[in-house]
């Protein structure tokens, strides 16, 4: 539970600090015992663990798209990070003081929804669902959808009426 400690004595009075290690929330007994006289005491510690979590921005793209990802509770003793999935392509990722800032490039996969993890340098990990789109075909430069469509009205109308007016023998 403790990862790094330091300690002194000084006319009776103890004064220390200690890093957590990765550990579970709960409550832990921290002793201090003296040298060379053995003597000891100890507190009660309790520890609580914020919820890792991360999120995408935004939540669902198309493949190509980049993407920002942000996340909080990782541990302080992270140093790095990285991002994976099979949506991910060129995942970039960092760490500090629990908070992670990352982005990746949607990888070319079909549409659906895809996990996406972030996980610290000392394992902590994070992970959510991160949808995919289909890609869309670009519009007719300088032409509107709106005239596509009219125009294909159109045609459709006047072969109906040519139908109608077509004399029956």
């Amino acid at each position: 539970m403790v990862a790094s400690e330091t300690c002194s004595i000084s006319n009776g009075v103890v004064t220390a600090s200690f890093v957590v290690a990765a550990a579970s929330a709960g409550s832990y007994h921290i002793t201090i015992t003296g040298n060379p006289s053995g003597d000891s005491g100890s507190a009660l510690f309790t520890l609580i663990v914020s919820p890792i979590s991360i999120t995408p921005n935004p939540v669902g793209a198309t493949p190509g798209a980049t993407v920002q990802v942000s996340g909080s509770g990782f541990s302080l003793l992270d140093s790095s990070c990285s991002l994976s999935g099979v949506a991910v392509s060129s995942p970039s990722c960092s760490v500090s003081g629990g908070a992670l800032s990352g982005s990746f490039i949607v990888a070319n996969v079909g549409t659906g929804y895809y996990t996406i993890t972030a996980t610290g340098s000392t394992g902590d990990s994070a992970s959510t669902n991160f949808a995919v789109g289909p890609i869309t075909a670009p519009p007719i430069p300088g032409f509107p959808l709106e005239a596509i469509l009219s125009g294909l009205f159109l045609g459709l109308g006047t072969i109906a009426l040519l139908r109608r007016r077509r004399p029956t023998a």
